[in-house]
């Protein structure tokens, strides 16, 4: 087992978690998806509400499945939402 110890581009524990989800080898699915719980969780802070969509996030390759090459399915159900592969 490798003592792996990503590279910290700042204090900031979102700044952190990028870094070290983009450095590591195989995984970009699972990051992607936690990326982007993170973006919503940020957006919600700031707005007091989910967005309608994942357009105001500004995802751009994030918002990519990696594994469909389509974008990740979020539906907006009350005051909670579903985050899910396009399968």
């Amino acid at each position: 087992m490798s003592d792996y110890r990503p590279k910290l581009p700042s204090n900031n524990a979102y700044d952190y978690y990028i870094t070290a989800a983009r450095q590591l080898k195989g995984g970009e699915h699972f990051s992607n998806l936690m990326l982007i719980h993170l973006r919503l969780r940020e957006y919600r802070l700031r707005e007091g509400r989910y967005p309608d969509s994942l357009e105001p996030l500004n995802l751009q390759e994030l918002a990519i499945d990696p594994f469909t090459g389509q974008p990740f399915v979020y539906r907006l159900i009350g005051e909670r939402y579903q985050l899910e592969s396009s399968v």
